[in-house]
Formats: structure tokens, C-alpha cells, sequence
């Protein structure tokens, strides 16, 4: 009979004792809220990072559409300080035409004033392609500067363009790139 009691105590002994279960349920908690803190953390540093990306690339690439199209053109016809309408030799299989031109512009889109669209009127004879194009998105501000005020005098285009971004409700993301652009095809 000694014998059973044994070992009923022995088998009473391998559970745990309340102060074991409730030390080891705040030690989980404490650990599951350290796992959903960085889990939370990683998403919002993710949709951070992610629109930051997207805007410098807004920033970027009109940038370089804009300075591409000015270093080619020949005649300012308009200008503003959030418009910019000029000319640019027509061109024919990568050579240009004599005394025919294209018409570009740049603008903020008027339906929509964060996107920056870019109006291609071409000429009858260009190989250029006559388009309407949203070329980004995300645009705060657009202001051109020019080194005269008369237009048909102008051979130097002063760029600012902001793109930005409000993420997560509060935080507003933005990037300025600034530029000089040289008309190279502008006769004196």
C-alpha cells in the first residue's frame, strides 16, 4: 500500500504549480507584444519607404522628361509660372525639318492639379507623335523661371518641381528637384 502512495504523490508532482503557469503566461504576452509591435513597426516603415520611393520617382522622371524637351527646343511661344508652351524642331527619322516645328506643353492638369501632363501638337510632316500624357503624379508645385521676361528672348528655363505624398493619415512626404535648362536649338 506504501508502494501506491508513492507513487500517487509522484504522479501529483509533474504538474505545474499556478505561480509557474502565470509566470509563464505574462512572459508569452510580453513576447507576442514585442513580435506585434515590430510586425506594425515593419509596415508602417514599409508603406513609408514606399511612397517616398514613389515620389522621388514622380520628381525624377518629370524632371527629365521636362529637361529633355527644353534642351531641344528652339522658341518659347508661352509662358507662365506653372505653364510652359514651346517649340521644338519637327523631325523625320532622327533628322530635323527645316522651318517646321512641334508644339509642347506642360502643364498641371486642370481636371486633376497633382498631375503634371505633357501636350505634344506635332507637325504634319514630324514623325513625332501628337499626344496628350500624364507623365506624373503626386505634383505639389511646378514653377518655371526664365532669364528674361520677354520670351522670344529666352535661352535659359529655371525648373522647380515638388512631388508629395500624405501616407498613414499625418505625414506628409515631399521632394524638390531643381534644374537650368539651356535651349540648345535657340538661334540668336
Amino acid at each position: 500500500m506504501e508502494n501506491n502512495h508513492i507513487q500517487v504523490k509522484a504522479i501529483l508532482k509533474k504538474g505545474f504549480t499556478l505561480v509557474e503557469v502565470m509566470i509563464v503566461s505574462c512572459l508569452v504576452t510580453v513576447l507576442l507584444g514585442a513580435l506585434i509591435s515590430l510586425y506594425v513597426q515593419g509596415g508602417y516603415d514599409f508603406t513609408r519607404g514606399f511612397s517616398c520611393l514613389e515620389i522621388h520617382g514622380d520628381a525624377r522622371i518629370s524632371m527629365d522628361w521636362l529637361a529633355k524637351d527644353l534642351k531641344e527646343a528652339s522658341q518659347i511661344i508661352t509662358s507662365g509660372a506653372h505653364e510652359i508652351v514651346f517649340e521644338v524642331p519637327s523631325d523625320s527619322g532622327g533628322n530635323p525639318i527645316e522651318g517646321a516645328y512641334d508644339r509642347i506643353t506642360y502643364r498641371v492638369n486642370t481636371a486633376d492639379t497633382t498631375k503634371l501632363e505633357r501636350i505634344v501638337v506635332a507637325n504634319s510632316s514630324s514623325s513625332r507623335q501628337s499626344e496628350d500624357r500624364i507623365i506624373a503624379k503626386n505634383i505639389m508645385a511646378v514653377d518655371f523661371t526664365y532669364n528674361n521676361s520677354n520670351v522670344t528672348k529666352v535661352t535659359l528655363v529655371g525648373l522647380s518641381l515638388t512631388t508629395g505624398k500624405t501616407i498613414l493619415g499625418n505625414k506628409l512626404y515631399q521632394e524638390t528637384l531643381k534644374s537650368i535648362v539651356k535651349l540648345r536649338n535657340k538661334a540668336l
